[in-house]
């Protein structure tokens, strides 16, 4: 591992707007451990960094302290660093870096470290040629169709957006864990897909334009997405928009419940495809993260910025920000309510194997920069459903579909040229 020129580093860290941004008011000393190779402290005064110390003692203070093995840093600051060493938290979680001291602090400028981080790989290397995004004709008007529904599920009355398109076998389409129906807007603007399939992507109750209900006191209690509630909103969503024998992809928290549809109610669904799914995902740590989800002093700046680490350097930086910046826009109770269900309500490590594909055929499907739902996880689901299909994504991460869809879509097209060879007068 080559030394950081740290006068280059504090010099690019003081221009750049982004980290200048994401520093305002961050008063921290932040200590680097590179190996036994060379060891920094960065003091943050008022959001200006007003010192990188090259020689520091043994004594000397600090707040934060990220540190690992000088040949993973190597790998972490390389232009393309190889999946989970893409950041610094996938690198602690999975390779054998750490980080102490004061993580209320750490969480709160998370947004600062990730891109300081990103400023120390530019120091060392060139920056990662990401691909661009798509290009559309100025003008051009996507036939969507966006409406509400009124469902009763459990009892109680919800007020529900969703958005369409196209014609054809009908194609469910469940979002992430605290974000909305937008991850799908790609697939929806698609005519090759839409020329086949008609599309449905709803906003989940509490997410994007479906509010919280009316007839309750939502403010006074804490959210919880239950694997109940999820079942009977997707089935009862189905029947009252007419939605018969659909195939269902969802992805994250979506694609986990893409093997408890298969489970519980097959006879509903001709296919699930479950993006990043498994048995059951609880990353390192889980438990001790999740007061961070929902914490007084957390802004809802660290959670775009934590999802921004789930994706590859490769995808379109304008989309990975996109994909953010809907997570900056969740209530601040929805994520760690939504993870009620990812990692504790949905476990299928005992019943997986019981899935019958001759009744509902099962794809998995999982992107190999994704740190939460891993590639590991994604296939030994997949291994556990006889007869399933997996399909790794190279070179995409927890949010293929709207992170980089054009890479995305060459792998579902096989899927769904597959779903449709089984139902050819549709």
């Amino acid at each position: 591992m080559q030394r950081i020129d740290t006068e280059s580093l504090a010099k690019l860290a003081g221009e750049d707007a982004e980290f200048r941004l994401a520093a305002r008011l961050w008063r921290a000393r932040i200590r680097f451990q590179i190996g036994g190779d060379q060891e920094f402290i960065v003091t943050v005064s008022d959001g200006v960094l007003t010192e990188i110390n090259a020689a520091p003692m043994f004594w000397d203070p600090w707040d934060i302290n990220i540190a690992g093995p000088s040949e993973g840093w190597d790998l972490l600051l390389r232009p393309v660093p190889p999946p989970l060493y893409q950041d610094i938290f996938p690198a602690t979680l999975h390779k054998g870096f750490s980080i102490g001291g004061n993580l209320e602090l750490l969480f709160s400028y998370f947004p600062a470290v990730r891109r300081f981080i990103e400023l120390m790989r530019m120091v060392v290397s060139a920056p990662p040629a990401a691909d661009p995004p798509p290009t559309r004709a100025g003008g051009s008007r996507p036939e969507i169709r966006g409406g509400y529904v009124y469902l009763t599920v459990e009892g109680t009355e919800y007020r529900v957006y969703y958005e369409e398109a196209g014609d054809g076998i009908p194609f469910f389409l469940q979002h992430t864990a605290a974000a909305d129906g937008r991850q799908w807007r790609h697939l929806l603007e698609d005519p090759e897909i839409t020329g086949h399939f008609r599309i449905i992507a709803p906003d989940l109750p509490y997410h994007g334009k479906s509010l919280p209900p009316e007839s309750e006191r939502w403010w006074e209690t804490q959210y919880l997405l239950t694997l109940e509630f999820f079942e009977a909103f997707v089935v009862e969503f189905c029947r009252a928009m007419e939605i018969e024998n659909p195939l269902y992809m969802g992805c994250s928290m979506g694609g986990h419940l893409a093997v408890d549809l298969a489970l519980d109610c097959p006879d509903k669904f001709r296919a699930v495809i479950g993006l990043q799914a498994g048995m059951q995902t609880k990353p390192p740590g889980f438990e001790q993260m999740l007061e961070w989800y929902h914490h007084p002093r957390m802004s809802n700046e660290w959670k775009p910025a934590l999802m921004y680490t789930m994706m590859a350097p490769t995808s379109p930086e304008q989309l990975r920000r996109e994909t953010g910046f809907v997570y900056s826009q969740a209530a601040p109770m929805v994520f760690k309510g939504d993870l009620y269900f990812h990692g504790g309500q949905h476990d299928a490590r005992e019943t997986a194997r019981h899935i019958d594909t001759g009744q509902i055929p099962v794809y998995i499907m999982g992107g190999d920069y994704d740190w939460s739902g891993t590639v590991d996880i994604c296939s030994a689901l997949a291994a556990e459903i006889k007869g399933s299909h997996y399909t790794k994504m190279e070179g995409l991460g927890h949010f293929p579909m709207c992170e980089h869809p054009e890479k995305f879509k060459s792998y579902l097209m096989p899927i769904l040229d597959d779903v449709r060879a089984k139902h050819p007068d549709e």
